[in-house]
């Protein structure tokens, strides 16, 4: 099942966005924030060395 598309337009009131729906309709806010279904936080990943990576910078070879 597919959704019809919502556009976005710009209230020239409070210059903050709207979502409008196909059928011309405000989307109350429930309607745009879904959470995936696979949305999961990740485990943080060990290095090489068997320490965790987590707080060090990530970007270098050694941790």
């Amino acid at each position: 099942m597919s959704l019809p598309a919502a556009t976005v337009t710009v209230d020239p009131v409070t210059q903050t966005g709207r979502w409008i729906g196909a059928d011309g309709k405000a989307l109350p806010a429930t309607a745009r924030h879904k959470r995936s279904e696979t949305s999961k936080e990740t485990a943080t990943r060990t290095s090489p060395d068997g320490t965790p990576d987590q707080g060090s910078d990530q970007e270098g070879d050694t941790d």
